[in-house]
């Protein structure tokens, strides 16, 4: 049976792909004028990679990948006409070593405008490890406030609690922090049961004897607390460490933990 990887490597072996690296004004009509101008070549776009740079002026960056199969036009003219045609600043043709993968390594990654950066498994887990087994229960204090200070700070540009709650499960996922399966919020009673999957911290310590989500635990407790607006705190009451097939959090105000 074919694997997806070969599966993958089959459909595209045949294809004539190739990417673009551009650099343009921050322009509501950029990618308008990008749909044309490709379309009209007869060019196919398989992915976009974008990312929106403030400083220092306000521009766009964007990894094209695109597919040459169908037309006749080459990937220099077609970036010499896009170049041309779309006044960018920058445009530079990718090369790969293989085809269906694209190598970004032209343009830092961005959430909301906001530089970001990639932690591998290997980068988060020498960290949140090694805190622990250089401080040892300092450590893991130190883990969950700044937790609750990261989690407090990714939410401090809503203006709506209403759109930050809706915007709960997406933070999740583009966080790389776990998958939500259930969340019950009460705004009256400032409480909440979140139920997640792949929490990336618990993960770590599997085949455990108890909770180990201290870092998680303290992104919840930040993040409610701006909700709730005043100082929660999180309780790991199931947990993938310790056998459970999910973790499960108890957040509501700090008193009632006394």
């Amino acid at each position: 049976m074919r694997s997806r990887l070969n599966e993958s490597l089959f459909l595209w072996e045949n294809r004539k792909l190739y990417s673009f690296a551009i650099e343009a004004e921050d322009n509501i009509d950029f990618f308008w004028n990008l749909f044309r101008i490709v379309n009209n070549m007869e060019i196919k776009i398989c992915s976009i990679q974008c990312s929106k740079i403030e400083d220092p002026i306000p521009s766009i960056h964007a990894i094209i990948s695109l597919d040459f199969s169908d037309s006749r036009i080459t990937p220099r003219e077609a970036l010499e006409i896009i170049r041309r045609e779309l006044d960018v600043r920058k445009a530079q043709l990718i090369k790969t070593g293989i085809e269906w993968f694209i190598r970004n390594d032209f343009f830092s990654r961005t959430i909301s405008d906001d530089r970001a950066i990639i932690f591998s498994r290997r980068v988060y887990e020498a960290l949140l490890k090694g805190m622990r087994k250089k401080f040892g229960s300092a450590g893991e204090a130190i883990l969950y406030y700044e937790g609750f200070q990261i989690g407090y700070e990714t939410c401090k540009n809503y203006v709506s609690i209403k759109h930050l709650i809706e915007d709960i499960k997406f933070l999740h996922r583009i966080m790389g922090w776990a998958t939500i399966q259930e969340m019950r919020i009460d705004l009256k009673k400032k409480r909440a049961k979140i139920r997640v999957s792949r929490n990336f911290e618990c993960e770590l310590y599997r085949r455990s004897n108890k909770p180990h989500s201290y870092f998680y635990r303290g992104i919840l407790a930040g993040l409610f607390s701006r909700i709730f607006k005043e100082e929660i705190r999180a309780r790991e009451t199931k947990c993938i460490a310790k056998g459970d097939p999910y973790c499960e959090f108890e957040i509501k105000p700090q008193y009632n933990y006394l």
